[in-house]
């Protein structure tokens, strides 16, 4: 998919929303069920995908699925901080939260 936003800028919408999809559903294969903000990084890094995508209902998807505030300060974080998303998608995303239900 990146390969074809390299080569194709008119697919490059249809390629980022795949990967978006690809990130937002390897949660259950990324986690590690210690570090709630970890885990949930894997929507972050979605969420960047959708934006570049402008694929608004993944963003909303991904977003629903954020870290919470309350997750975040439990681990001592806030909104901004960078954070490393490991296991098979090795990229960097700045934490968003949102208010717990």
């Amino acid at each position: 998919a990146l390969k074809v936003i390299e080569l194709d800028a008119e697919q490059s919408s249809t390629a980022y929303s795949f990967i978006g999809n690809l990130y937002l559903s390897s949660f259950d294969d990324c986690a590690d069920r210690y570090d709630k903000v970890q885990d949930k990084a894997v929507y972050l890094v979605a969420y960047d995908m959708f934006a570049l995508a402008k694929d608004a209902k993944g963003m909303e998807e991904a977003q629903l699925r954020f870290p919470t505030r309350t997750e975040a300060f439990d681990l001592n974080m806030d909104d901004g901080d960078e954070i490393d998303v490991g296991c098979w998608i090795q990229r960097k995303t700045k934490l968003r939260t949102i208010v717990s239900n």
